[in-house]
């Protein structure tokens, strides 16, 4: 797949996922960018209130799209068999619905802070692999009003992915 072909891919993605507008930018996120996946950001250029939309391609050129489950499992699975913690919490908080915010890291002491302003601790991401699967732990974060949660992702196999988000603090 050339390039012209993955910017049309990922326009069309974006579009299917909900970013309207008549000027979709798509710009790369290559902080994310591990084992052949592509991270990418869509944005409705022409409405500066519209939401950022996460894509990303995998190694076969397959565009997967911010609440598309069975694409992040497999995004997860294709990508990440060597990738840290902190990486799959950064993958999941991006493309699951159940989680609202961005995953909190270790350097992050402001989060960190407001978590535990919240009445709430943190813990770093961890994964335990397991078999063909892993579960995963990290805690989000989300502001405009500040609030947290612990969440838990389940992969199992390169197929289905459970992510769940339980709020935190008072």
């Amino acid at each position: 797949m050339d390039h012209t072909d993955r910017h049309d891919a990922l326009l069309e993605a974006a579009t299917a996922a909900g970013t309207h507008g008549e000027d979709i930018e798509i710009l790369p996120n290559t902080r994310l960018d591990h084992a052949g996946c592509q991270f990418h950001t869509a944005l409705a250029k022409d409405r500066f209130d519209a939401p950022e939309r996460a894509l990303a391609t995998l190694p076969d050129g397959t565009v997967v799209a911010a609440g598309d489950e069975a694409g992040l499992a497999r995004l997860l699975s294709t990508c990440g068999a060597d990738a840290p913690a902190d990486w799959w919490a950064d993958v999941v908080a991006r493309f699951a619905d159940a989680v609202e915010g961005k995953a909190v890291h270790a350097r992050n002491a402001a989060d960190i802070a407001a978590i535990a302003a919240l009445g709430a601790s943190y813990a770093p991401p961890s994964l335990e692999r397991t078999g063909s699967g892993a579960v995963l732990h990290f805690v989000a974060i989300a502001y405009e009003p500040t609030r947290a949660a612990e969440v838990v992702a389940r992969l199992q196999g390169d197929a289905s992915i459970e992510v769940t988000a339980t709020p935190v603090g008072h």
